[in-house]
């Protein structure tokens, strides 16, 4: 099984943290994707996600697995740096193919 959470607004974002821990803890062997784009991107910073306290739950969900994506045409627009990203943080070209290709490739779409 492969999912990617789709999250571009901020309160949806710890949403999508619990829906991925559930996932995991869920026994099933499964794919997982984070992929952010538009403002929540913030939380994938390193100083910010240490002060949101957001920084525990990504490392955990980092290590289990799941790829953390965030999107390069907003960190540009934003004006947030690849280096300003915590370590583990994969950057894809543009959040919505990056969509497109993992529903192409079996990927179901949630939407926190």
């Amino acid at each position: 099984m492969k999912v990617i959470l789709h999250v571009n607004e901020n309160d949806h974002f710890k949403i999508a943290l619990g829906n991925i821990k559930n996932l995991l803890n869920s026994g099933e062997e499964i794919q997982i994707e984070l992929l952010v784009h538009n403002d929540p991107i913030r939380f994938l910073t390193k100083d910010f996600s240490k002060e949101s306290n957001f920084i525990e739950a990504l490392e955990d969900i980092s290590e289990k697995g799941v790829v953390i994506s965030a999107c390069n045409n907003t960190l540009n627009n934003l004006n947030i740096r690849k280096e300003d990203l915590l370590d583990f943080i994969t950057v894809v070209p543009a959040g919505v193919l990056e969509l497109i290709k993992k529903q192409e490739e079996g990927f179901a779409y949630v939407k926190p």
